[in-house]
């Protein structure tokens, strides 16, 4: 048992809400976190207990106007503003930045960094200094980011947190941020500590009073007793499974014993969480019978200059999630065979760009970038050639090589061209932009793709007419698919 649990809170698990958004699904999940009549006691909000000074605050700290709530009191800390909302004769509370968050390395930041306390945070109150059992943080998600609109909460990289011994779960109700193209990288926060599961969703996340219901209902069943995966499962797809796509990354146990865990187990028996280090296996609306995490066999992404790729993986991946490519300027689109096998003289890639809103739909790449078709160094040629109408990015292999660099021009219409392209529901995503690669050869008309093993997974290999390769390209079952806006890339703009 974790000292923070036996010690103040008895048999109580505990939990911090930080919203960057619309708070609905925050308070739905402190209103059931409340009361008795089940068999487990209630969850402790660690913002009731919180030491603050009152705070006169009328609106929230976004441009968002309040739906279904109301503001009945508000207070504050020197990190975070704590909203206590009302919802009929409920109050639930969840606590927003008191100042934008920074992180180490931001575009055009002013101040020294302060996302150290969102990193692993802790709550003083009365009877001491406590880290949550359950940290939740909720708002926008992409590029492992979580964050809100405007410029007056900044946002939380996911990668940047540091799991107290205390944490059990960490929940993340935002878009896309817990995908099994990101999981790879954060299985690491579950290493080395006692975390059972990151709870999230794989692709758009809808939130809104739908969210209250989906976190409600959650928190309802697990302190009922039942398997808290299933759990996430159920509420989400009880509500709809198209708005709130659930995913989890969860520390697996052995016979799968993990898929059964309730409350009780990760109160009690945290050593049941893991005895040693086993990559965790991931759960999702596509995956629901789970997945063994494994990072994709060909990566690749945008860098400033060939000579960046000399920093290790883990640097220079942290690096470009914080990364701005501006508008109207050269980049380096770098791709790598992150197995043992060569790209192969003779071989091909053919690298296909989507935009994800509003429709997975196919991109007049000429507007958003340009390639540079002369030859890569006597390493391989590369042309621009067009399908059925559709652009597709073909680089033959001249000579056995595991990377590659490709050279760019990011238009300066870039910008507004992937806005109207993502415009969606009033939103536009500028970094909605994704990337197929496929690596194989043409033969006869068609593209055949290889097939070969990475982390003991078998990927099959297909055969696609070239006028079908958009039409026929498998995103959820081929290890060729990497979103740019997750892995590991942040391919957002600024106008140079």
């Amino acid at each position: 048992m974790s000292e923070t649990i036996c010690s103040n809170f008895g048999e109580s698990l505990t939990f911090l809400w930080i919203e960057f958004m619309d708070p609905q699904d925050g308070v739905g999940f402190s209103l059931s976190a409340k009361g008795g009549g089940k068999k487990f006691p209630p969850l402790i909000n660690l913002l009731d207990c919180a030491i603050s000074q009152k705070a006169s605050l009328t609106s929230l700290p976004i441009p968002r106007s309040l739906e279904n709530l109301a503001i009945k009191s508000t207070s504050s800390t020197e990190t975070i503003l704590i909203y206590e909302f009302s919802r009929g004769k409920s109050t639930g509370r969840v606590a927003y930045s008191s100042q934008k968050v920074t992180f180490a390395g931001e575009e055009g930041a002013t101040n020294e960094p302060n996302d150290s306390w969102y990193n692993s945070p802790k709550i003083e109150t009365c009877n001491g200094s406590f880290s949550p059992n359950i940290y939740i943080l909720s708002g926008h998600g992409s590029q492992g980011r979580v964050y809100g609109d405007g410029n007056r909460v900044g946002g939380v990289y996911l990668h940047s947190l540091i799991p107290t011994k205390d944490m059990r779960i960490l929940i993340v109700p935002a878009c896309s941020n817990i995908n099994i193209s990101r999981a790879f990288r954060l299985q690491a926060l579950l290493q080395d500590n006692t975390m059972f599961a990151i709870l999230g969703y794989e692709h758009t996340y809808f939130g809104g009073a739908g969210g209250f219901d989906v976190m409600k209902m959650f928190i309802d069943e697990i302190r009922n007793g039942k398997p808290i995966i299933d759990s996430w499962r159920r509420a989400n797809e009880a509500k709809s499974v198209k708005l709130y796509p659930w995913s989890a990354i969860v520390c697996p146990a052995p016979n799968n014993a993990h898929e059964q865990f309730t409350l009780g187990d990760i109160i009690h028996e945290p050593d049941l969480i893991k005895n040693s280090w086993t990559p965790p296996i991931y759960y999702s609306k596509t995956y629901p019978d789970g997945r063994q995490i494994k990072g994709p066999p060909i990566s690749a992404y945008f860098i400033k200059d060939a000579l960046s790729a000399a920093e290790s993986d883990e640097k220079l991946f942290a690096r470009l999630e914080k990364f701005w490519i501006e508008c109207g300027t050269d980049q380096v689109f770098e791709i790598n065979s992150t197995t043992e096998r060569v790209f192969k003289q003779g071989e091909c890639l053919a690298f296909i760009f989507y935009v994800v809103r509003p429709d997975w739909t196919a991109l007049k790449l000429p507007q958003i970038l340009s390639f540079d078709e002369m030859e890569l160094g006597q390493i391989a040629t590369i042309k621009l050639q067009m399908q059925n109408g559709y652009p597709i990015v073909f680089v033959n292999i001249l000579k056995d090589t595991k990377k590659l660099h490709l050279k760019t021009r990011i238009t300066k219409v870039a910008k507004a061209k992937l806005c109207e392209a993502a415009y969606k529901d009033g939103v536009q995503n500028p970094s909605d932009l994704l990337c197929h690669c496929m690596h194989g050869s043409v033969v006869d008309g068609k593209f055949e793709a290889i097939a070969y093993k990475k982390d003991g997974a078998e990927y099959i290999g297909a055969k696609i007419p070239l006028n079908e390769l958009y039409s026929g390209a498998n995103w959820t079952n081929t290890p060729y698919a990497f979103d740019l806006r997750i892995f590991p890339s942040r391919f957002s703009f600024k106008v140079a």
